[in-house]
């Protein structure tokens, strides 16, 4: 089946500032996501489908922490059963942990208050541009990795979340692996999780990969890095691949409606289901693929509501016919 490219009307276009995060263009596929938006600085937040804190509330290591205990302190029916009630069984959830986090920002040294941001839906490829610049990005579908191609070299930094620190996590660490750059925490049971980017010359063009990764201890997870960016090619290799995976993600299905808005709205919501959804991995959480990066930790810590949250994104996968996604 051969089916019609969305209209050019369902890409997203902004001229100047993004300032939120939750306004930004969403690039994922389905293991690591990435939302582009600035006003001083472009910003890359980053995020990883699988990146939790899974220290238990300490409720929940209680003898009464169970469900025949529950059910007692109901049938009770007093004042104390009650509070003992909501001590164990709501109070739990007052803790950070455990909780979804995000991973970080790349932050660019990239003027965005004149800039034009371009997002098309049809291949998974942004483009930024300013009087300096052009940046052409994407969360590759064929690769683990994020890439970027800059026309000219351009300055940029690693940003962690402040509240990595009251969550206990060790100091930043730096490392060099063969021309890859980690920059990583440790959480407090050992996991090892960070960024790690590589950077390339090619044609008088700036290539920069960039990759969530994580690993039970810092060996993994620097076995993990070195796999994922072990095989390299061409920038105009993995734009052909990423072009190929997005053009047979749309030849699935295609609908035409009266209302364009809600065509619109329909591919949109199709194409933040590509981004966020692979075959085999985690199915997308409360907020996909895309954790709120503003410093604070995520509403609902991020976590799995088996509700509306999850029913009304996957309810239409099969009569869409993306079976792999859903």
């Amino acid at each position: 089946m051969s089916c019609e490219r969305p209209m050019f009307d369902c890409n997203l276009k902004f001229k100047g500032t993004i300032e939120n995060w939750d306004e930004g263009l969403p690039l994922g596929n389905g293991e690591i996501g990435s939302l582009v938006y600035g006003k001083a600085n472009l910003i890359f937040a980053l995020d990883r489908c699988d990146l939790w804190d899974l220290t238990p509330a300490p409720e929940t290591k209680e003898s009464g922490f169970n469900y025949k205990n529950m059910v007692a302190l109901v049938k009770e029916n007093s004042e104390s059963a009650w509070k003992e009630f909501l001590r164990l069984f709501d109070g739990c959830y007052n803790h950070a942990t455990p909780t979804k986090i995000n991973a970080g920002k790349l932050i660019f040294d990239f003027d965005c208050n004149n800039a034009e941001f371009f997002l098309d839906i049809y291949s998974g490829i942004a483009k930024i541009t300013n009087e300096n610049f052009t940046i052409e990005t994407f969360v590759s579908a064929s690769n683990r990795f994020g890439v970027l191609l800059c026309d000219k070299p351009i300055a940029y930094k690693i940003e962690f979340p402040d509240y990595y620190a009251s969550l206990g996590y060790s100091e930043l660490k730096k490392v060099s692996l063969t021309g890859v750059e980690l920059c990583y925490h440790k959480m407090q049971d050992g996991r090892t999780f960070g960024i790690a980017i590589e950077e390339e010359c090619e044609t008088e063009c700036i290539i920069i990969k960039y990759y969530v990764f994580k690993g039970k201890t810092e060996k993994e997870a620097f076995d993990t890095v070195q796999s994922v960016f072990g095989e390299r090619k061409r920038y105009a290799e993995y734009k052909r691949l990423q072009r190929s995976w997005w053009r047979k993600f749309w030849n699935k299905s295609q609908i035409k409606l009266p209302d364009k808005t809600l065509e619109k709205e329909y591919y949109l919501s199709y194409y933040l289901f590509g981004s966020g959804n692979v075959k085999g991995g985690y199915p997308m959480p409360l907020q996909g693929l895309w954790t709120r990066c503003d410093g604070n930790l995520p509403p609902w810590k991020g976590d799995y509501h088996h509700d509306l949250n999850t029913q009304f994104t996957y309810v239409s996968y099969l009569k869409a016919n993306h079976l792999e996604q859903g």
